[in-house]
Parts: C-alpha cells; structure tokens; sequence
C-alpha cells in the first residue's frame, strides 16, 4: 500500500486523522478508519454495535440507545443506525445466501460468523462479520461507506469507475427483443 493523502473526520466531538492508501493490486485507493470509529459517521463502533445488541434482545430504543443519547444525539439517529444494520443485512445475505430472519438478524448473523451476541461482545460480532467478508474476497458489509465489491486484480479487464458516465466503458444497449 502506497500512501495517497488523508482527511479529518469527526469521532463522537473531536477531529481524527484518516490516512488513504492505494492498493497496487486493485488500484483503488483504501481509508484507514480506526476500528473504534465508524465509516461515514461520527458515532463510536462500540456505542452503535451495544446498541444493536441491547436491541436484538428486546430492549426499546431509548433504553439500547441510552449511551447514544447521552453524547447529545437526536433519537432519529437510533432509528437511522437500525435501517443502516437492516441494509447491510440484505446485503449479507445476498452475498453469502443466508437466510437469515429478520427479527432476530444480530443473533443470527453472530452465529454465522462464531461470536458471541452479547452487549460485552457486541463489537466483535460486526468486526468478526466483517472479517468474514473479507476472508472471503468481499468488501466489509458491515459499517463501510462502499458499496459491496468483489476484490478483482489489478489488471482486469472491465474496471467500475467511479463516474458512471466515464467514456471509458462503452454504453451497454438493452436488448429488445
């Protein structure tokens, strides 16, 4: 990995460095997000993971969220942070075809990967899934900014760039017939 820049982001209230590399097998360029900070939020990993895990075991939102709305957030981000798990699940199931209910899908999902679903080990369920994913040639599901991309080599023939009107790939017209 080659260094390629960085950025500040926002943890909880304070500003954190994030460092981009780019990767010389597949040429994208990769954020080093700190494993106590999630991607594309402000929010601690450990708040958001216990809170998922308070309510996969029955717990009303303000109760699982209590760390949360402690630090001054808004009680739309509870809910915010449940359709974002329920997005990645689709996700997760639709990659690795498991069906996996819906009610009871932090339980399950923590079953498939071999943690353990509890609130002590709530981050580790999403980390160990995410460790899953990636033993397996997929992006992180859970907690990542990208969309779900499989890790191709370097020299690929076609290649997603990230304008999806790039002259580069020729316009596929529908068939119709």
């Amino acid at each position: 990995m080659r260094p390629h820049g960085q950025y500040t982001k926002y943890h909880r209230e304070r500003r954190i460095d994030i460092v981009r590399s780019i990767c010389p097998v597949c040429g994208a360029t990769h954020a080093f997000i700190p494993s106590f900070s999630l991607p594309g939020s402000s929010h601690d990993a450990e708040d958001v993971a216990g809170y998922l895990a308070a309510r996969a075991q029955g717990l009303t939102r303000r109760i699982a969220g209590a760390q949360i709305l402690s630090a001054g957030r808004d009680t739309r981000v509870l809910k915010r942070i449940e359709r974002s798990f329920e997005r990645c699940m689709r996700n997760w199931t639709a990659i690795f075809q498991m069906n996996i209910p819906t009610k009871h899908a932090y339980v399950a999902l923590a079953e498939a990967v071999g943690a353990v679903a509890g609130t002590e080990n709530a981050t580790k369920v999403l980390l160990a899934a995410n460790r899953y994913a990636l033993d397996r040639g997929v992006n992180a599901v859970f907690a990542s900014r990208a969309s779900i991309l499989l890790f191709r080599s370097r020299n690929a023939v076609w290649r997603i760039p990230h304008n999806p009107v790039s002259p580069r790939i020729p316009a596929v017209m529908p068939d119709s017939s």
